[in-house]
């Protein structure tokens, strides 16, 4: 299944990381998944069998030992970790609350995987401050029903404002042209123009 940059966010938020670092877990996943949580590497050659969004690779014993503390039944089914939020676990656990660790498993600073990093990081920055905070994961239908409805009201407060500052601009140019060039330019200078 493929999954929004908020949703996977939102994952990585029920799993413990911060906000902060639940944005760049999302960019993370983004880059190394593609948003799929089936995604799956089993290439021998680059030393992978990595599972999931964030591509947890369990050919390291050390990665193994982390994720199998976190997620005990991926040591009797790796495939478990083809789960979000499994996935999101076991990544928080390899975080383990410390950023350096995001580069030991994840290369961010790596300049071949860093450039894809960081566009992949303002994609999900972007995701986030268009569609809002996402809908928690284990919602019921009532709490869908209020989180749409306070979406629906932050929409129509936005269209309100959009509306308001349109009618402003409005005045401000006709007010403009009534006053003649001299005033034009002071109605239009930085600094004199203000909305609410």
């Amino acid at each position: 299944m493929l999954l929004t940059p908020p949703q996977i966010y939102a994952h990585a938020e029920a799993a413990g990381f911060p906000p902060v670092v639940a944005e760049t877990m999302a960019a993370i996943a983004l880059r190394e998944s593609d948003g799929e949580t089936t995604a799956f590497n089993g290439n021998e050659e680059t030393g992978d069998r990595s599972y999931g969004l964030w591509q947890i690779n369990l050919r390291d014993a050390a990665v193994q030992t982390t994720v199998f503390r976190v997620v005990p039944e991926a040591a009797k089914d790796e495939k478990v970790l083809l789960d979000p939020a499994a996935n999101a676990r076991a990544a928080f656990a390899l975080w383990n609350h410390d950023n350096r660790n995001l580069e030991i498993a994840w290369y961010i600073e790596k300049a071949a995987y860093k450039e894809a990093y960081e566009v992949k990081l303002k994609l999900v920055h972007q995701a986030l401050l268009d569609f809002g905070p996402a809908l928690p994961l284990d919602a019921t239908l009532a709490d869908q029903y209020q989180w749409h409805q306070a979406l629906d009201l932050q929409v129509q407060a936005l269209r309100n404002r959009m509306g308001e500052l349109h009618a402003e601009i409005i005045r401000r140019e006709q007010r403009a042209w009534v006053q003649g060039p001299s005033e034009l330019v002071q109605s239009i200078s930085p600094g004199v123009v203000r909305f609410g």
